[in-house]
C-alpha cells in the first residue's frame, strides 16, 4: 500500500504530464481551455475534451484546477516536512527517555508500547530503587516509546470549564 506522499509524488507526475489547464466543463465534456494540436483538412485547433458523464466532469474540472503541478509540489513538500517532523517510536534497546527537568531516577512521561498488554500506555523509566517503567496501573514491560505530543504554546480564546 503506497503511502500518502507516495500518492501525492505520482499524482504530481501525472499532472505535470498532462494537459494544462484550467479546465471548464462543456455539457457532458471537460475541456482544458487550450487548443490541441492542428487537426483536419483545414488544420483547426480544437479544446482537448473528453467525453463522461456529468458528475465525473464536475469532479475533474475541480480536480484539474485546483491540483495544479506547483499546488501538488507544494503538498508534497508539506507531507515530507509534517512526516520528517512527527514523532517517532525509539526502541527501549536504543536509548531511554530524558530525565524529568530537575529530577534525575524519572524520566519525562512518554508513550509507551507495553508487551504484555500490547497496548499504548503513558508511562515514565525510573532509574532508582524500582528501576523500571512504570504506567499508572503498575510496572510494565516496555519495548518502544515516544515523546508525548506538546501542547499549544496559547490557546487564545479557549475557555477552561
Amino acid at each position: 500500500m503506497q503511502t500518502l506522499l507516495e500518492q501525492l509524488q505520482k499524482l504530481a507526475l501525472l499532472a505535470a504530464a498532462a494537459t494544462a489547464g484550467p479546465w471548464v466543463r462543456e455539457g457532458d465534456m471537460a475541456c482544458a481551455e487550450v487548443l490541441g494540436p492542428p487537426t483536419g483538412k483545414f488544420a483547426m485547433q480544437y479544446p482537448v475534451c473528453s467525453s463522461i458523464d456529468d458528475e465525473d466532469a464536475a469532479f475533474i474540472v475541480a480536480v484539474r484546477n485546483v491540483l495544479t503541478p506547483e499546488n501538488l509540489t507544494l503538498l508534497v513538500a508539506g507531507q515530507a516536512a509534517l512526516a520528517a517532523a512527527a514523532p517517532q517510536w525509539v526502541s527501549v534497546a536504543e536509548r531511554l527517555p530524558e530525565a524529568e527537568e530537575g529530577y534525575t531516577e524519572f524520566s519525562t512521561w512518554v508513550l509507551a508500547y507495553t508487551m504484555a498488554g500490547r497496548q499504548i500506555e503513558a508511562s515514565y523509566y525510573f532509574k532508582g530503587p524500582l528501576k523500571g517503567w512504570h504506567t499508572p496501573t503498575g510496572k510494565a514491560d516496555v519495548t518502544h516509546w515516544m515523546p508525548l505530543p506538546t501542547a499549544r504554546a496559547t490557546m487564545e480564546g479557549a475557555s477552561h470549564a
